[in-house]
């Protein structure tokens, strides 16, 4: 959070429960992120609540305007839209007749963000190259979750397949051959105009690189004879389990990677949009 005052000195218990009932109710059930994201949502409206130092039905439209002014110093346009965007989801939600956030929250601003911002383009194949070097040098140094990092990255950049549907993947969803590995797994997937449909989805990869980095991976974490278990799992200090890798951990040791060739503003989507370079 970013502030330290304590919210129970503005809210009660019964606007705690409140508040988490909202964000779960706004968050897709069956989301791999789905408890890191309500959360994350409950901490933007409980943040604002202390910023403002009253309760939801006291807040009011220059709480809101300088709770913007505060995080527009610190934060992005599309984090200050997002974040504003949660509380009034959260006011609509309960159903208030005073919403503060009407005629305070700025214009969408993503759109023209990314075409301007030329961080958000797609990388070319050299630098997705050097940045795949950088991780296989260190992958074979002995490094484990450098491997996960590596083979999870391949596999990224070589389907292109979504962040949620690569970090939920599965040993079962598995197939290794002699020369190829398939991929098995549920996504959800446009049908019609405006309408998407889960459907189950195949995908023979033949690369032998990503077969090796994968398979080198797994045998190096001891998972590769382990049955319906997560691929990506966490190897820091301590962590033990078979919890799935979360997207946002891999993201941080991405751009650590990044950083050494470089590429110190790169993000995810850069690189999703870049699979087809790498494939040419």
């Amino acid at each position: 959070m970013l502030f330290q005052r304590s919210i129970c000195t503005v809210m009660s218990t019964d606007w705690s429960a409140i508040i988490v009932k909202w964000a779960e109710s706004a968050t897709r059930r069956g989301s791999a992120e789905r408890g890191r994201l309500v959360k994350f949502k409950v901490s933007v409206v409980e943040s604002f609540l202390t910023f403002a130092n009253k309760k939801p039905d006291n807040a009011t439209r220059r709480d809101v305007r300088l709770w913007r002014e505060h995080l527009s110093a610190r934060l992005m346009p599309k984090s200050v839209y997002d974040r504003l965007a949660f509380i009034s989801s959260f006011y609509k939600w309960y159903g208030m007749l005073r919403n503060p956030v009407k005629g305070v929250r700025p214009g969408r601003p993503y759109s023209s963000y990314v075409r301007q911002d030329a961080r958000r383009h797609k990388l070319n194949k050299s630098q997705l190259d050097d940045l795949l070097r950088n991780m296989r040098e260190e992958a074979d140094s002995g490094d484990l979750a450098a491997k996960r990092d590596y083979a999870m990255l391949l596999v990224y950049v070589t389907t292109g397949m979504r962040r949620e549907v690569l970090a939920k993947l599965r040993t079962s969803d598995i197939r290794m051959g002699a020369d190829s590995l398939t991929l098995r797994y549920q996504a959800r997937i446009p049908v019609a105009y405006r309408k998407t449909d889960v459907r189950k989805i195949q995908r023979l990869i033949r690369e032998p690189e990503v077969l090796r980095a994968v398979k080198d991976y797994l045998t190096a974490a001891k998972r590769i004879e382990k049955v319906d278990v997560p691929v990506w799992t966490g190897h820091a200090i301590g962590q033990t389990g078979e919890k799935s890798l979360t997207i946002p951990a891999f993201v941080k040791n991405l751009k650590k990677h990044a950083a050494r060739v470089g590429l110190e503003s790169l993000q995810l989507s850069q690189v999703r949009t870049s699979y087809l370079t790498h494939r040419t």
